[in-house]
């Protein structure tokens, strides 16, 4: 995971760990994410919520989605 991490911050993306953020839509799009008191503004958006994806997604005014969570062991 932290390669891809890695990879990912070299190629200018951004990752915030361990806190609660508020879509922002516009246009029928998510443009922008609230957490706290900053604003982060974006392109693409992406949903990495894992089992929590489909709350997030609906919060966002995007298609709920029906993630079913399974043990892959």
């Amino acid at each position: 995971l932290s390669a891809y991490i890695g990879t990912a911050r070299r190629a200018g993306a951004t990752f915030v760990f361990a806190a609660a953020a508020e879509p922002v839509v516009a246009g029928g799009r998510c443009t922008a994410v609230r957490i706290g008191d900053r604003l982060v503004r974006a392109g693409v958006v992406v949903d990495a919520a894992g089992a929590w994806a489909g709350t997030v997604a609906e919060a966002a005014g995007a298609t709920p989605l029906t993630i079913v969570p399974r043990r892959r062991c």
